[in-house]
């Protein structure tokens, strides 16, 4: 562990980092397999294979916070229900209740492990796909492009970045701003 006089800690090694990525990815197993233990005998291997890849390949390392994370999985949770409801009520409703398009979202989170977690996060909402992370840019396809898209994924946004302590907040002096 490194560590910078007046700093909050920085890095830390890669073993710590692999097993934070494995328990994320093996939960996110767990919750797409619909918790089928029998489908464990496949996914550990990609889950660990997933987690060395996602280590050896991730320039900056970006801890998880605890709350963050565990705000984001019941809002989520409760999105998804309220988005599926959202897609059968157009789909069974009258032809005019489905406009589907392309939408772009400009990104304000950091590069790295929390843009691509949205752009997987948005992909499981109901109606909603991810089609292209380039830059800033997140390009979606829609069921319909007359929805608020925009505050839906800037409010998602919004609960993944909280899920993330970025980097520089953990170089922020721990006695408050300026000299003194």
């Amino acid at each position: 562990m490194n560590r910078t006089s007046g700093r909050k800690r920085v890095q830390t090694g890669l073993g710590p980092r692999f097993v934070n990525n494995a328990g994320l990815l093996l939960a996110l197993w767990i919750v797409l397999s619909e918790g089928s233990l029998s489908s464990l005998y496949l996914g550990v291997p990609f889950v660990l294979l997933a987690a060395a890849i996602s280590v050896l390949r991730s320039p900056v390392y970006q801890r998880l916070n605890l709350m963050g994370a565990l705000k984001f999985v019941i809002v989520f949770l409760g999105r998804i229900v309220v988005a599926g409801v959202d897609v059968a009520r157009r789909a069974f409703g009258p032809a005019n209740a489905i406009r589907p398009g392309f939408v772009d979202f400009d990104l304000t989170l950091p590069h790295g492990a929390p843009r691509a977690f949205l752009a997987a996060i948005v992909s499981l909402v109901p109606g909603t796909l991810s089609v292209a992370l380039e830059g800033d840019l997140l390009r979606m396809h829609v069921l319909d492009i007359r929805a608020d898209t925009q505050s839906e994924i800037a409010a998602l946004e919004a609960l993944v970045a909280g899920v993330f302590i970025s980097q520089t907040n953990e170089m922020a002096p721990e006695s408050g701003r300026g000299s003194e």
